[in-house]
């Protein structure tokens, strides 16, 4: 069934994926889920330690071998056996077929060998959705950044727009008398800066949409236009709530739950390798016939081992299964705080670009009204050009200021659905509810 899903799963990589309609930041997640090559990899290394951890699945595991021989030997032994003449005790070939049979019947540990099972099978699901947890937050930032990228072109845009303006307002005026040569020299500087400035925007843009297909499994000349969301995150009163929602919905949180889980039952585990284990063992042979043994041979037994003196083994096995114990519970102090750091780092992140967006948005109305105003002065020769310029660098820092301050906004929303485990939430809870019914 696994095989089938995986095999299922190729075939929808191998998919094209259309790229002429625009993506919502919810559809560029749905098709990370579907695509991302780093999902796809976990999926793989997810099936391959459920494989490693089937081999200790405490079941019922039969061992049959089967053996043949062939010998060539002699002298041929015979001794006299009456009327009947000779029997034969050693023959000069010898051939012999034997099936061996061998199954547990009794080991001590069995309900601590299924926990362990239990807990490494559900921390197998755990790794893999931490892992899709990390993707879909690198979709997240991948999406932003791209529009913030797009919305900095449009600023650096603008920008050229302005400057190309006022050095066409500048050469009317040197040509009418009204402004010296070293203005209009001063504008040209002014629109080459600007220039540029568009320049690097768009290769900040072709890089946003490189990273963004690259996350996608695309190649990164795909062409990609996403969609640019219609109001801003809410920002919670509090980050109580979501530090508790990442308590319990957090991967990483869960996966050292099963791993303590595993530990703990490797501890008993370790204790009971010096007790005594039962099973059963069975022959059936078909072989050549001598005076002491028939062409057929059948053997049922019960077998107790009993490893009395195992050197310190078991002894040193417990020690480094406590030594692994405590180390884990350490681990998973250190991840529930940094995890509720990290909540909080979010929302704070939240509140930070909400005040710059507030801020921006009257530092751009500001700049407008003194860019406005410094050309008025310019015509009328009231001022230099060098107040125009500042102006004009001024207003386009202030929209950067902004467009940056918007979508900061949008990624600390990303890290904060990140850090509670949001996105991934419907597929904790079934998990959880698994683990319950088991």
């Amino acid at each position: 069934m696994k095989g089938l899903l995986l095999y299922s799963l190729a075939l929808l990589y191998a998919l094209p994926i259309p790229a002429d309609s625009p993506l919502t930041v919810e559809e560029t997640v749905r098709l990370t889920r579907e695509r991302s090559p780093k999902i796809r990899a976990a999926r793989f290394e997810a099936q391959a330690a459920q494989t490693r951890t089937d081999r200790e699945k405490p079941v019922a595991r039969p061992a049959l071998t089967a053996q043949a021989q062939g010998t060539l030997q002699g002298p041929h032994v015979t001794f006299p056996r009456g009327s009947a003449g000779d029997a034969t005790v050693v023959p000069e070939r010898y051939s012999r077929v034997e099936l061996n049979l061998e199954q547990t019947l009794y080991r001590p540990g069995l309900s601590a060998a299924r926990e362990r099972y239990g807990a490494q099978s559900r921390a197998n699901q755990w790794e893999l959705l931490r892992v899709e947890n990390e993707a879909i937050r690198d979709t997240r930032r991948a999406f932003f950044d791209l529009l913030t990228a797009l919305e900095m072109a449009e600023v650096a845009r603008e920008g050229e727009k302005l400057a190309r303006r006022h050095l066409e307002q500048t050469k009317q005026m040197l040509e009418s008398g009204a402004a010296p040569e070293r203005d209009v020299r001063a504008a040209e500087a002014d629109l080459a800066e600007a220039e540029q400035g568009a320049l690097k925007a768009e290769n900040g843009v072709a890089l946003a949409r490189g990273n963004l297909n690259r996350i996608l499994g695309r190649d990164p000349q795909t062409p990609l236009e996403v969609v640019r969301p219609d109001a801003p995150p809410a920002i919670p009163e509090s980050p109580d709530a979501a530090i508790e929602r990442a308590m319990t919905l957090r991967p990483e949180i869960r996966l050292l739950e099963e791993n303590l889980r595993a530990a703990r039952a490797g501890i008993s585990l370790a204790r009971t390798q010096t007790a005594p284990a039962l099973s059963a063992r069975a022959t059936a042979a078909a072989q050549t016939q001598t005076a002491f043994a028939d062409s057929h041979y059948f053997a049922a037994s019960l077998v107790m081992t009993w490893n009395l003196l195992d050197g310190g083994k078991a002894r040193a096995d417990v020690e480094e299964a406590q030594a692994r114990l405590q180390q884990l519970e350490s681990l998973g102090t250190e991840a529930r705080l940094g995890i509720r750091l990290e909540v909080e780092k979010a929302w704070r992140d939240m509140r930070e670009a909400r005040a710059r967006i507030e801020t921006a948005q009257r530092q751009v109305a500001s700049a407008e009204k003194a860019l406005e105003i410094s050309l008025l002065r310019y015509e009328l020769r009231q001022a230099i050009q060098l107040e125009v310029s500042g102006a004009l660098f001024q207003l386009l820092k202030a929209r950067a200021n902004r467009a940056q301050a918007l979508f900061d906004l949008h990624i600390a929303a990303a890290e904060l659905r990140y850090a509670t485990g949001e996105d991934v939430a419907p597929s904790a809870q079934n998990a959880a509810t698994e683990r319950r019914e088991r």
